[in-house]
């Protein structure tokens, strides 16, 4: 994790370890975590999923898995 000020300051090394060093670095500005420098090829893999084949769930849907998931009181 790098403060964006040290980004700013170093932006080519920081470039070149993500590139070269394969690493994601995510960038935090007053200690909040902003944005996530990544490979390229990270990138793609990840774009290249279609929509409709990811589904994100509520706190509350999480929670109506796992109560039709657990087994009856009596077992």
């Amino acid at each position: 994790m790098l403060d964006a000020l040290d980004v700013r300051r170093r932006l080519g090394e920081v470039l070149n370890e993500v590139r070269y060093g394969q690493q994601s670095i995510i960038v935090r500005r007053a200690g909040k975590p902003m944005a996530v420098l990544m490979p390229i090829e990270v990138y793609e893999a990840l774009t290249s999923i279609p929509g409709e084949t990811i589904e994100i769930y509520s706190p509350e849907r999480i929670k109506d898995f796992i109560k039709a998931d657990s087994l009856p009181s009596g077992a």
